[in-house]
């Protein structure tokens, strides 16, 4: 099983603000676009060439490794929950919708940058377009649907980000609700229960699951400081020492049973 890329939105970062992620070009709401652009169609002559070459003889899958967090309505309001269906189009429809829907961006996502380049007074939209060769390469450029999800936080519509911005494009305002809890270990078992469950009640064909990550690592910009790995790694020492988390002993019940305890469905 192969991925092209893992988790493109991040790429996008690099393109919009300074520091922290390469390659620092400041351009939001034009260079975001633009890598977006580059990155579906670099992943889809990918597949298409896995396709000519290689599949015959490897039998192999392709695919993309897609992030987006869950996002719930602030208020009852209805554009909060077109806020919320907003935010999804904007980051995971935007390279979800081209590779497993229909080749194009998703409405919303078109709609809402041609208009605000029009009224910048722009000659060609932000957001770049396909051409018809291309939707039919990059549409169904994957054999499989990889999803990566961290967080939730609650959203509603308002006029928020730079002008111009992805972020302001969307038009969705991002809240986090600081009184959730926070243990990781707890949200791994409900995030599991909540996994067979969509397997096993909605049919979802959920062909594997990935623990990020088995160690701790170097994690881009902000070096080895993070510490998410199932396994603690001293980097101190000269034999980098691992010592198991917690989070090891659980996962090592689950997988050995093969199945879920019961008591965390409730």
């Amino acid at each position: 099983m192969w991925l092209t890329f893992n988790e493109p939105y991040e790429l996008l970062k690099g393109y919009a603000t300074t520091g922290g992620q390469a390659p620092s070009q400041k351009a939001p709401g034009i260079g975001d676009y633009l890598a977006a652009h580059t990155v579906i169609r670099a992943h889809a002559m990918v597949y298409r060439l896995y396709d000519e070459q290689y599949r015959s003889t490897q039998n192999g899958k392709v695919g993309i490794t897609l992030n987006c967090d869950w996002f719930e309505q602030y208020d009852d309001l209805e554009e909060s929950l077109e806020a919320q269906d907003r935010v999804i189009q904007f980051q995971l429809g935007l390279f979800a919708n081209p590779i497993h829907v229909d080749g194009d961006y998703p409405t919303v996502v078109r709609e809402r940058v041609d208009n605000n380049s029009r009224a910048e007074g722009r000659p060609r939209s932000r957001l770049p377009s396909f051409t018809e060769e291309e939707k039919q390469m990059i549409n169904g450029s994957s054999d499989f649907f990889g999803l990566n999800s961290y967080t939730t936080s609650l959203v509603k519509s308002a006029v928020v980000g730079g002008s111009p911005s992805l972020e302001r494009n969307s038009g969705v305002q991002r809240i986090i609700n600081f009184t959730w809890p926070g243990s990781s270990l707890i949200w791994l078992r409900q995030y599991l229960a909540e996994l067979l469950k969509a397997i096993n009640e909605d049919r979802a064909n959920v062909i594997g699951y990935t623990t990020w990550s088995l160690l701790d690592n170097l994690e881009w910009d902000s070096g080895f400081r993070p510490k998410f790995g199932i396994y603690h790694v001293d980097f101190n020492s000269t034999e980098r020492t691992r010592t198991p988390k917690a989070s090891a002993s659980f996962l090592y019940v689950i997988y050995s049973n093969m199945s879920v305890p019961e008591e965390y469905f409730t």
